[in-house]
Formats: C-alpha cells, sequence, structure tokens
C-alpha cells in the first residue's frame, strides 16, 4: 500500500473523527486578515491551522482535508500571489488549487526540496492529520514580496524545515513566523530538523526588532523579540547539553532520559507519530554534523539569499557561554504556556 491513493484509503476511517469543522477569520492588523480552521482533532490538540492574508498576498495555504473551508473563506477576496512558509502539507495544502483559482503564483524558498521531509510518503498520522497536498509548481522565493499596498520581507528562517521563511512587514514590525516559533519551550522536533540552524533562524528575525509575532497554530506574541531571543538560547544550550552528556559518554537514550523526562504528552507524540516528533530526535539532530556549525547560515541558505541585518552579533558571547558546564533551564513547555504537539 504505497501509493498515495490507497494511503488515503487507508487513513479513511480515521478521518471520520475529523468532523465538526470551523472557520473563523479575524482582522489582526488594518490589512491583515487571520483565517483559522480546525476540526474536532485538531481543537482537541489545540492545534488549529491558520493563513493569512496581507493585504493580496495569502501568506500559507492549509491542510488538504479541509480545503472546501479555505476556499470559501477566501472566495470573496483577491489573491495577487501566495508565499508559503515552508512545504509540509499543513501549510501547502491547497497551494494548487489556490493557485489555480487566483491564477496567482506560488513562491517557496528552495522549491527543489518541496518533496523532502516526508512529502514524498507520507506517514499515516500525517495523512489522517493533513493529508497528501495538492500538485503546485513553486517559484523560488523572493527576497521581498508585494502585499498590494506594501513590500515585506521574505526572511530565510531554516530549522524546522530546510524550506522555512518568515514573512517580516518593517513598516508595523509584524512577523508571521509558521513553525519557527510555536512554543516558548524546548519541544520535541521532528527527525529531520536542525536545531541549531532554527536558533540562527530565531537570531535573525530577532535582529530585525520585530514587535509582533504570529505563528501559524494560533499563537500571538508581542514582545517578539524577547521570545525569539528565548527560545534560541534555551534550544541552543539543550543541544550543548547534549553534546555535552555525549562527550562523556552517554548513551543517547539516557541523554533524552536525563534532559526531557518524559510525560503523557510526549510518550503518546512518539506513539502516534511512530517515532518522527519526539525527543529522541532532538537528541539524534543535535548529534549529527550540522550545516549550521560547519557553514553559518549568514552565508545564505539559498542562491541570491541575502545577509540580514544581526546575522553575526550574537556569536563571540555565545561562544564564550557554551564553554562553560552550567545545567540547562530546558523550560519544557514555557511556563503558563500549552503544550502545543508540533506536527509538520
Amino acid at each position: 500500500m504505497n501509493s498515495p491513493q490507497k494511503r488515503a484509503q487507508a487513513a479513511r476511517p480515521l478521518r471520520a473523527h475529523l468532523q465538526g469543522t470551523r472557520v473563523r477569520v479575524e482582522e489582526i492588523r488594518r490589512g491583515l486578515l487571520r483565517i483559522r480552521v480546525s476540526n474536532r482533532l485538531l481543537r482537541f490538540f489545540s492545534f488549529e491551522v491558520d493563513v493569512f492574508l496581507f493585504d493580496e498576498l495569502l501568506i500559507d495555504t492549509g491542510y488538504r482535508h479541509e480545503r472546501h473551508a479555505f476556499l470559501e473563506a477566501l472566495a470573496e477576496r483577491r489573491v495577487r500571489a501566495i508565499a508559503l512558509t515552508h512545504h509540509h502539507e499543513d501549510h501547502s495544502g491547497n497551494a494548487g488549487v489556490l493557485a489555480r483559482r487566483f491564477g496567482a503564483p506560488v513562491f517557496l524558498a528552495r522549491p527543489e526540496l518541496r518533496w523532502t521531509e516526508g512529502l514524498a510518503h507520507l506517514l499515516p498520522y500525517r495523512q489522517v492529520w493533513w493529508g497528501e497536498p495538492a500538485a503546485y509548481a513553486p517559484r523560488p522565493m523572493p527576497a521581498e514580496l508585494e502585499t498590494g499596498a506594501r513590500t515585506v520581507l521574505a526572511v530565510p528562517t531554516p530549522g524546522h524545515s530546510a524550506t522555512h521563511t518568515a514573512i517580516f512587514d518593517p513598516d508595523s514590525g509584524v512577523a508571521l513566523v509558521g513553525d519557527l516559533y510555536l512554543s516558548a519551550g524546548v519541544t520535541p522536533v521532528l527527525q529531520e530538523e536542525d536545531p541549531l540552524a532554527q536558533v540562527a533562524s530565531l537570531r535573525r528575525l530577532a535582529a530585525l526588532r520585530p514587535r509582533l509575532l504570529l505563528n501559524a497554530h494560533g499563537k500571538i506574541v508581542e514582545d517578539a523579540v524577547a521570545a525569539l531571543e528565548g527560545k534560541a538560547e534555551r534550544l541552543e544550550q539543550a543541544v550543548e547539553s547534549v553534546r555535552r552528556l555525549h562527550a562523556e559518554g552517554v548513551a543517547p537514550e539516557e541523554i533524552e532520559a536525563r534532559l526531557f523526562p518524559p510525560s503523557r504528552a510526549t510518550r503518546f507524540a512518539a506513539w502516534m507519530t511512530q517515532g518522527d516528533y519526539s525527543y529522541g530526535c532532538l537528541v539524534r539532530a543535535a548529534l549529527r554534523p550540522t550545516a549550521a556549525r560547519q557553514a553559518p547560515l549568514e552565508k545564505g541558505v539559498d542562491e541570491g539569499s541575502h545577509p540580514l541585518p544581526g546575522d553575526d552579533q550574537h556569536t563571540d558571547q555565545h561562544q564564550h557561554h557554551h564553554q562553560r558546564n552550567d545545567p540547562v533551564d530546558l523550560v519544557v513547555p514555557g511556563e503558563g504556556e500549552e503544550f502545543h504537539q508540533d506536527l509538520p
């Protein structure tokens, strides 16, 4: 049962539990709409999906299971272009349908990677939650995008995904960050994530001094710079702690147990995803050689990408800090925050 049609057929009985679609459209700022779509399963896990319409620029397209809800929410709107924060199926699921509906181009960083990170053969849980994305033909993400009323920046933010991009409006200070920032704490990760690349991306965006941060799953953060820098610091400390213990001869399984004591939520997430989303993935990612260590991200993640202000501001102080062996405050999750299951 390897074809997309057969995998979708196998997932159909489970998707009977996904009924109860809700759609909410709200204006966050003048010219910025948030379109939230959810079903019973997503609401149970507090993981609704948001797409944004910034004037006439659509950021993300939601997941295919609820394509009619997204189409209906955008029926009376004008869309001149579509920008994907990354290619995971809850963000790209309706890109092809919406591109044809509006005659709009779809932009994605590193479009040659759109079938990587599990997209070529979705695991069962991804079939159940989101579904196979409709076919689309993305163009490379430009450094700037026109919304019809303003020019926004496409900021390279790899880590959660190699194609990840944040959309930043310098005038209003609004940053639409996709899955770059889901909570303050150090959460489990997907097996193909690069935590050190994410650390650099969090700091790259923080250096632009955003004033309001919105992710793709319901979170709005007003103290954006502090949130981004704090998340980067905690994640970097977690990676250094993993590497320190490994250098002392501690096995990866024991490292996971020491640094990330399991909870019911994390056990369930690892079980449901067949280990695709877990703290074990974070430990293994911290131990493998990474492009983030070997080639600093300020050199660009794409041909034609550009260095951004503040890319090298933190280098010296953090190299000095991590020569110490201080215990790490992982904050899992951040104080006062719900634990979001960071599914792709």
